[in-house]
This record gives structure tokens, C-alpha cells and sequence, in this order.
């Protein structure tokens, strides 16, 4: 079986259409690693990939001891990825490898439908509760916090007549790159949307905020674990 026939008849991408999955394949890299490489470091740079493995076997490995081993069909490097922070293990090929790469940015456009969020969101919790089973200090205790324990300030908010302008002043004199519009429903406007929406788009910076937030705001319970909110958003 080759790359896209293992990928065609790999859950979750069996779900794709035809047209989306010929997309996918035409961007997936096939690498091949020798057994004993490293192929994420612990505490090094975030993965730039969700790896597939096509063949052969990685072991997980933290401080020298092995976690998991993961084998065809099983995937790395997606919690790295949702988390934008450094792997929290070690990834060695067991043996001899094939992997397939999926580029960050197709993983992302992937995870904000339905079947895939699921799908990854329930891999996360199972390689969480593997760890905390193993050996509770190796766990990631901040991925399985609240997410209210990362509220550090109060919550910056204006009314939806503000201009654009105002909006950026706001941002800058508070240190935030988002603010909570008190329009009904609530809406939201990024740092990332005044570049996308006003900027590229060569508005006025009189245009009013509510031109160009959206609404309404993704939320989660203020006691959600870090990593379900990471997959939600």
C-alpha cells in the first residue's frame, strides 16, 4: 500500500471528501528516519508537523524512560502543535521509520472540523492519562489546569460603535491582543483582525469595530482542561 492509500483508509482522514483528501496528500511529506534518531526533542523546538507514522515504531521518552510506544497508523507531534509549546517528551525511532509529515497549517485548518477536533481531542486525553498512569510528575500539569488559572488580568471590553482606531490605542495601552465587544451576542476583536479586516483591506481607521469582529465568541466553562479548550479553539 503506498502513502495515499494508507492515508485514504487512515481514521480520521477516511472521513474527507475526495477533493479535500487529494488536497491533503498533495502537501504530506514522506520522510524516512533511522532507528535511535531523535525526532522531537524534549523541551526543544515546537513541531512544525503532525507525524504518521507509515511504518515501523517510535518510543515516547522522558528522562530515560519510555512512556509509550507508538507504531503504524498512531500519530505525534499534534499536542506540541495545539499547545504551541516545546514537545513534552523525547520522539526516537524504535527501529527503522517511514513517517508522513502534515504541515502545521494544513493540521490546523483539518482540526476546526468536527470529526478531526474529536479525533485529536480524545488522542490528547488518552497520551495525558497515559502519562499521569506512568508517572504523575511527568505529566504536563498545565495542560490539564483550567483554563481559569490562566486569567491573569481583567477581562478589556468597549462598545461596538468604537472605531478601529480606538480599538488598537486600547490594545496597546492594556497589553492585550484581543478585546470583548458588548454587543449581543458578545463579540471579538484580535490583533490578527485589525491586520486581516482593516489593514489588508485598506479601511478607515473610523471604521466602527463591529464591522469587522466576529460574533459570536467561542467559549468554554471557566473549569474546561487547558488541552480540550486547545482542541475547541
Amino acid at each position: 500500500m503506498n502513502a495515499a492509500e494508507f492515508v485514504e483508509h487512515l481514521h480520521p482522514f477516511d472521513t474527507l471528501p475526495h477533493s479535500e483528501l487529494n488536497q491533503i496528500l498533495n502537501s504530506i511529506e514522506q520522510k524516512e528516519v533511522i532507528s535511535g534518531t531523535r525526532i522531537l526533542e524534549q523541551g526543544g523546538a515546537i513541531s512544525q508537523y503532525l507525524h504518521i507514522i507509515l511504518q515501523g515504531s517510535v518510543k515516547l521518552q522522558r528522562d530515560d524512560k519510555t512512556l509509550q510506544v507508538l507504531e503504524e497508523g498512531e500519530f505525534f507531534g499534534f499536542l506540541s502543535i495545539l499547545s504551541q509549546d516545546a514537545p513534552t517528551a523525547d520522539v526516537i525511532a524504535n527501529e527503522n521509520v517511514s513517517l508522513l509529515l502534515v504541515p502545521e497549517t494544513v493540521f490546523r485548518t483539518l482540526v476546526n472540523k468536527n470529526g478531526f477536533a474529536e479525533f485529536f481531542l480524545r488522542s490528547l486525553s488518552d497520551r495525558l492519562q497515559r502519562l499521569l498512569v506512568f508517572d504523575s510528575p511527568l505529566a504536563d500539569d498545565s495542560l490539564v489546569s483550567p483554563v481559569k488559572s490562566l486569567l491573569a488580568r481583567s477581562l478589556v471590553s468597549a462598545a461596538p460603535h468604537t472605531t478601529v482606531h480606538e480599538i488598537a490605542q486600547l490594545m496597546q495601552e492594556a497589553g492585550v491582543s484581543c478585546i470583548i465587544i458588548q454587543s449581543e451576542p458578545p463579540g471579538i476583536i484580535t490583533d490578527r483582525d485589525l491586520r486581516n479586516r482593516v489593514l489588508a483591506e485598506g479601511r478607515s481607521g473610523e471604521t466602527a469595530v463591529s464591522e469587522v469582529m466576529t460574533r459570536p465568541v467561542k467559549s468554554v466553562p471557566s473549569d474546561t482542561p487547558l488541552y480540550r479548550a486547545l482542541v475547541f479553539l
